[in-house]
């Protein structure tokens, strides 16, 4: 055991403090008298792995981004939901994605679906509360900051309730259309496991929205990126 090293993590004084008894008893103990220490930058103090064992079962989703990567949120959000996986579905309006979900959901009953489209609908009543009678398309294009500060706490929340109802063992999958916009990078919040689906050419995907009697959306075909 004198061959032993403790590489250990201090990350203010109360952690210094807390070591010099560690030391004792390992020297007490087992004899072990050698240690690395890795001191922690100021930004990262607050971080523990407790703390974020805590939020990802509270499914904290905002503060838990700030805790750790989105790698290991996947893996900490499947552990605490007791699902396989957890992915993130992507891409602009007509590229297939509802229609892809659906056929999945319906071919084996551990593919459970998320429609955040239903996020919205809940919603309405609060925006209309906000901008009253307004076109919420042309807010969501030409306010979108507006917006966000309104909608983006709720919408966390309604997230947090779909994923506290998943049945245990399933693949869930999440649709969010904006996932990959650089403003919104929803991986931060749930993982890095993205399906995109894409169409090379916009002018299917405009024929497809136009078809399906949602032209509202066509704007968005140009401002969702794709997967480059």
């Amino acid at each position: 055991m004198s061959q032993v090293m403790m590489i250990r993590g201090v990350r203010n004084e109360a952690d210094a403090e807390y070591e010099k008894k560690v030391m004792l008893y390992n020297k007490k103990q087992f004899g072990i008298d050698k240690y690395l220490y890795l001191f922690s930058n100021s930004g990262f103090e607050q971080i523990s792995s407790s703390k974020t064992r805590e939020l990802a079962e509270n499914l904290e989703l905002e503060e838990l981004s700030n805790y750790v990567s989105p790698l290991v949120i996947s893996k900490l959000l499947e552990k605490v939901l007791r699902i396989r996986n957890l992915f993130m579905v992507v891409g602009r309006p007509g590229t297939g994605k509802s229609t892809f979900l659906k056929m999945l959901s319906q071919e084996d009953k551990n593919n459970v679906y998320i429609d955040t489209d239903q996020f919205n609908q809940a919603l309405k009543p609060l925006l209309k509360e906000k901008f009253g009678n307004s076109d919420l398309i042309k807010i969501a294009l030409t306010r979108e900051e507006d917006l966000k500060k309104i909608i983006a706490k709720p919408w966390i929340s309604l997230l947090k309730k779909a994923l506290k109802n998943l049945p245990q063992d399933c693949n869930a999958f999440v649709e969010i259309p904006i996932g990959l916009q650089s403003d919104k990078m929803m991986f931060r919040f749930v993982g890095v496991k993205v399906i995109h689906l894409g169409c090379d050419d916009n002018d299917i995907s405009r024929l497809r929205v136009i078809l399906r009697k949602t032209p509202e959306l066509l704007p968005f075909i140009e401002r969702i990126p794709n997967w480059e």
